[in-house]
């Protein structure tokens, strides 16, 4: 184990998420709603005699969005103890384009492993997380204010340190309530919440953790991701679904 992923084990809370948990969220440029993107934990699970959650993002364009028809799904498989991710899938269709891939990281080892491309092995930072865990795994970080969270990170062949900026605690909205929030900056470009600026999460600074807006600058504009619901059920949605 590295120095730094040894650091954010030891900062790791009890995870404020469990089976069945499923966020909501309305996508929108300016006042264009572009569509609706949901993140599940589906269930725990074992991969390669390792506990996992397996986190599921689906993503569908609605409304503006329509008019280039968008499609996905990312499964993510993330050690519970650790929060490493040891499986990342996508499966794209966005517009004529497809694409699906299997990434399995063995984080012990290494390396991460491709179900395509011309290299199908690629070095891998101890203690990475791919962009949908990473969502998860900030939620089960101990935050401070004007603290800078350091955290290794692979996807698509690219390793790197994303620094997340704890720029303090703001007052937010959770569907309509008011609340305390922790005002997150991710130097993340691209990822699950795609745009070539600055990142923003607000994150309700209480036992649940959760990510209420958030939001990539444009060079015009402002893509927000805006949570609309929240829920636990008793029974999971399968994977396959």
């Amino acid at each position: 184990m590295s120095l730094l992923s040894f650091f954010l084990f030891l900062s790791l809370l009890p995870a404020p998420f469990s089976s069945g948990e499923r966020l909501i969220f309305d996508v929108s440029y300016g006042f264009l709603k572009l569509g609706t993107l949901t993140m599940e934990v589906l269930r725990t699970d074992t991969l390669r005699g390792k506990n996992v959650y397996v986190f599921r993002m689906t993503a569908k364009s609605e409304g503006a969005g329509a008019l280039f028809t968008v499609s996905d799904t990312i499964y993510s498989y993330v050690d519970t103890d650790s929060m490493y991710t040891l499986r990342y899938e996508k499966k794209l269709k966005e517009g004529h384009f497809n694409d699906s891939l299997v990434i399995d990281y063995y984080p012990d080892s290494g390396f991460a492993t491709y179900s395509r491309g011309r290299s199908k092995r690629e070095t891998l930072l101890k203690g990475a997380i791919d962009p949908l865990g990473l969502y998860y795994l900030i939620r089960r970080l101990k935050i401070k204010d004007k603290d800078t969270i350091n955290i290794p990170y692979h996807v698509d062949r690219r390793n790197k340190i994303v620094h997340v900026f704890v720029k303090g605690i703001r007052s937010c909205r959770d569907r309509g309530i008011k609340k305390k929030c922790y005002f997150l900056e991710p130097d993340l470009k691209g990822g699950i919440i795609k745009g070539g600026g600055k990142a923003e999460i607000l994150i309700t600074a209480d036992s649940l953790r959760l990510p209420v807006l958030m939001k990539s600058r444009l060079y015009f504009g402002s893509l927000k991701v805006k949570l609309r619901e929240y829920r636990v059920t008793d029974t999971p949605e399968d994977a396959e679904k």
